[in-house]
């Protein structure tokens, strides 16, 4: 419930009391005198009291999946033919996401909400195969007979876009459908009341790596090419949750640079040779300076545990570009990290 206080709901001459203790998610229904239920059915879902969001979770990513949960059995009865029953999300103020299929929004920024029900002996796999439940309510004549009300309920949390932290009281008050052929009434019962969100990001240790050279002879760079000499920096990361990380190496003389060659910055007085950074033995290629998943050249870095610390190793060498003129070389190199 929203409120400390406990709640009695009707109808027609039915009555059921639901704790304080839960959020209960019942769908708003006109008294209708002629049909009374037997051994209410409900699905109760307990939401996560935490949940840890990778900064930069793509829009569409299912965060958080109750998966099917099943009703306790009940049945209705109506009598007349014009007997009808509203379906749908319950309470006020609930609207679409804009770009997304019947995920509707929840309170928290960025995190999304689709709920389902289900009349059947099994549910289906994919949640969108269904009822969804929709806002406004909407009104179906429910007609005259007994139906059998068991079934399943489902709730996802999907991210829509930048996630912020805090806790948010998610007020949830939706409930169940009634529809077609078998017809029932399915009402769903969420525990917790609130879901503290967490947009996380892994805490970077080495945030300005610097890479020394040791100087080389012209003879060791005889074409262009060829490499000489080596450097190495390590990229430290605490992560809090587990997230899958990637990183992104950005130009800084000329952020449009898609090759693993960096410019020499303004302040050098050497031509002729650029730098290279290798991760393991393959070769890195710039990219721009953006954490969305799937930006250009951007390197996949695998699953971190959460609660742990991940050392990324890198090493650089020179390479011999043109025509060479001594002198000092110095490049400069961002690296932008992407938790998804």
């Amino acid at each position: 419930m929203d409120r400390k206080t406990n709640r009695v709901c009707r109808l027609g001459k039915v009555f059921w009391v639901i704790a304080g203790g839960l959020v209960s998610l019942i769908m708003a229904m006109p008294a209708v005198a002629s049909c009374s239920v037997t051994g209410v059915p409900s699905s109760t879902i307990t939401l996560p009291p935490n949940i840890g969001v990778p900064r930069n979770a793509a829009p569409g990513q299912v965060l958080w999946d109750s998966n099917w949960v099943q009703s306790t059995p009940g049945t209705m009865t109506c009598n007349s033919p014009t007997d009808a029953m509203q379906f749908g999300y319950g309470g006020a103020g609930r609207a679409l996401v804009p770009g997304f299929n019947n995920v509707y929004t929840s309170g928290i920024p960025g995190i999304g909400l689709k709920a389902a029900v289900i009349l059947a002996a099994s549910p289906p796999g994919d949640i969108d195969s269904a009822t969804v439940l929709q806002y406004p309510l909407a009104t179906q004549t429910v007609g005259a007979g007994t139906f059998n009300q068991a079934g399943y309920a489902r709730i996802q949390y999907i991210v829509t876009g930048p996630i912020s932290t805090g806790t948010t009281n998610f007020g949830l008050s939706f409930g169940g459908i009634l529809y077609g052929s078998p017809r029932g009434l399915q009402i769903v019962l969420v525990n917790a009341k609130t879901s503290t969100v967490t947009a996380q990001a892994c805490s970077v240790q080495t945030a300005a790596p610097a890479v020394r050279m040791a100087q080389v002879a012209a003879r060791e760079l005889n074409s262009v090419g060829a490499t000489a000499g080596h450097g190495s920096f390590t990229i430290t990361l605490n992560c809090p949750i587990a997230v899958n990380a990637a990183i992104t190496f950005t130009d800084v003389t000329d952020p449009t640079n898609r090759t693993s060659n960096p410019n020499l910055s303004t302040d050098s007085t050497a031509s002729g040779v650029a730098y290279q950074i290798l991760q393991g033995s393959q070769l890195v290629a710039y990219g721009p300076d953006a954490a969305e998943p799937g930006t250009e050249n951007q390197i996949i870095l695998g699953a971190i545990p959460g609660s742990s610390s991940k050392d990324l190793p890198f090493s650089v060498r020179y390479v011999r570009t043109g025509p060479l003129k001594s002198g000092s070389a110095n490049a400069k190199a961002t690296f932008t990290m992407s938790y998804q």
